[in-house]
Order: structure tokens, then C-alpha cells, then sequence
């Protein structure tokens, strides 16, 4: 699995919208903590591939890598146009129709 850092691609400070068109260019998953992302493509309808929304209180680099690898060893199928939101005890999957 390919992983994109915004840091690393020079894109920090990029807004939401920005960085969701760019993943939905890409055809790539967004991976976030930020609440925001997710009223966007909800309330916004703004473009989006799929988004992954961590809502953990713990966001230290390895506790999120290790909800993350338990995400990734899940048997499921998560489809484009998916919000997969990461609780410490739960996952919901939500399928937004985009025409």
C-alpha cells in the first residue's frame, strides 16, 4: 500500500478541498483526523475518492499506525466514494452515491 505525506509532497497548508481534489485526482484514499474533511463530502458535496477519518483522543504517530494496520487486516471491502470512521472500539462504513 502506497502511503502520500502531505509534509513530504510540500502540500501542508493546502486546504481540505484542495487536498481532497487532489486524492480524488489520484484516485487515493485520504487518511485524516480532521472532522472537516468528512462535513465536505457530506454537506459540501465536495469530490472525494474515499476518506478515512481516525476519531481516536490518542493521535500519537504509533497509535495511529497501529489502528491503522488493524484497518488494513480487516476482511472487507471498501469500495471509492467510501467514509470509514475509526473509533477505539468501532468502525463504520459509509457509502456516499456520487454521480
Amino acid at each position: 500500500m502506497d502511503v502520500i505525506d502531505v509534509k513530504e509532497k510540500g502540500w501542508h497548508g493546502k486546504t481540505d478541498k484542495e487536498l481532497l481534489n487532489i486524492a480524488y485526482r489520484e484516485k487515493c484514499f485520504s487518511l485524516t483526523h480532521d472532522s472537516d474533511c468528512g462535513t465536505l463530502v457530506v454537506h459540501k458535496q465536495i469530490n472525494f475518492y474515499g476518506l478515512i477519518y481516525i476519531s481516536v483522543k490518542d493521535l500519537n504517530p504509533e497509535h495511529v499506525k497501529s489502528i491503522c494496520d488493524k484497518l488494513f487486516r480487516l476482511k472487507i471491502d471498501i469500495e471509492p466514494g467510501s467514509i470509514i470512521v475509526v473509533e477505539e472500539s468501532k468502525l463504520r462504513i459509509r457509502q456516499i452515491n456520487k454521480n
